[in-house]
């Protein structure tokens, strides 16, 4: 599964157990507030675990990204550096948004 697949979960996760612990506080049913607390932990480190291979692959586009460029510019051929600038930049996206 992919890491930003992962990251959504967590973030579903960790809602449904907020929803399950709030519904548990609500209705005085501790072992549901206690349930829903430990789904909504779960979903953070879902989370937490997935952004650093987000990350990782960010930095992977961009350095492929750059290389790209180069041989483009090289060989004299704008496509190829364009398509490279912007592999570079769309992997800097990604790895800052998940830094």
């Amino acid at each position: 599964m992919g890491a930003f697949k992962e990251q959504a979960k967590g973030a579903g996760q960790q809602v449904k157990g907020k929803v399950k612990e709030t519904a548990g506080k609500a209705i005085g049913n501790p072992g549901l507030q206690v349930k829903g607390n430990l789904e909504k932990n779960i979903g953070k480190v879902r989370q937490a675990v997935a952004r650093p291979m987000e990350a990782v692959k960010g930095a992977v586009q961009e350095a492929k990204g750059s290389a790209k460029r180069a041989m483009g510019e090289a060989a004299h051929s704008p496509d190829l550096a364009g398509e490279g600038e912007a592999e570079r930049v769309e992997g800097k996206i990604r790895r800052k948004l998940n830094d």
